[in-house]
């Protein structure tokens, strides 16, 4: 994982001062316990107040409060860090207001986003044309989703399907695809994301709608998962699909 810290501040006499740094420059500094560790990408401080920059004999340190919490934070930085901000060298390089962001400049890495593809009923429902089966599940990591797999099919016969992706009760993604078949090594429907370029957050809700242009069979699940709950399938009644998403972290 490869983590940056971009500190971004003006002064209270107009001087604008930026500066990035990567997570082992980070050491140690007053108040050991609230420093930033290295590695943790969701810190941030969205209007640092009262930032100090110090001079130390055995490092340079970043001082500041939150103005969210109110906390005093220290972050410790090895000798001569600060040269590359210019001539001002004092012992206190200046205060005013400041952001430090985050960002995770890693590859993009996989993740599951939700899956019930390990569970199976060995049985088929009839999903009617035109009907509307959504699907429901809180995210299990942060990512754009990539790719969507449902368990349905019909008997290999090309079909189309209209697939709707919501986030939070928002639209992120519609596209109706046609010359759907299932895939021979688990007998999914894969559908491409291609072209969703928006990431969901671990913990929040996606709701996808699924409306095929004929009858086809799918395989109901009956697990009672509050992460996964069912859905009503229009003529049978209560399930959940056999599914998976995958994404894509960083987005």
């Amino acid at each position: 994982m490869a983590i940056q810290y971009r500190f971004n501040a003006r002064t209270n006499d107009g001087r604008d001062i930026s500066a990035v740094y990567t997570p082992d420059t980070f050491i140690p500094a007053s108040n050991p316990d609230l420093y930033v560790i290295p590695g943790m990408p969701d810190f941030g401080c969205n209007s640092c107040r009262g930032f100090h920059f110090l001079k130390w004999s055995t490092m340079d340190v970043i001082q500041y409060n939150d103005s969210v919490t109110g906390g005093g934070l220290s972050y410790g930085f090895p000798r001569g860090a600060f040269q590359q901000l210019g001539s001002y060298n004092a012992q206190d390089m200046g205060s005013g207001h400041g952001t430090l962001d985050v960002s995770d400049t890693s590859p993009p890495r996989p993740v599951v986003l939700a899956t019930t593809m390990e569970q199976s009923s060995h049985v088929s429902w009839g999903f009617q044309a035109g009907a509307t089966f959504e699907q429901l599940f809180k995210a299990a990591a942060t990512g754009r989703p990539t790719e969507l797999g449902v368990r349905m099919g019909n008997n290999q016969n090309p079909f189309s399907m209209m697939l709707r992706i919501y986030n939070n009760d928002q639209l992120l993604f519609e596209r109706n695809y046609t010359g759907l078949t299932q895939r021979t090594s688990d007998w999914a429907v894969v559908f491409d994301l291609g072209g969703l370029n928006a990431a969901v957050q671990a913990g929040s809700w996606v709701r996808l709608s699924l409306t095929p242009d004929t009858l086809i069979g799918i395989e109901p699940i009956f697990s009672q998962d509050p992460n996964i709950p069912q859905g009503e399938l229009p003529g049978y009644g209560k399930m959940a699909a056999r599914f998976y998403m995958n994404g894509l972290f960083p987005a």
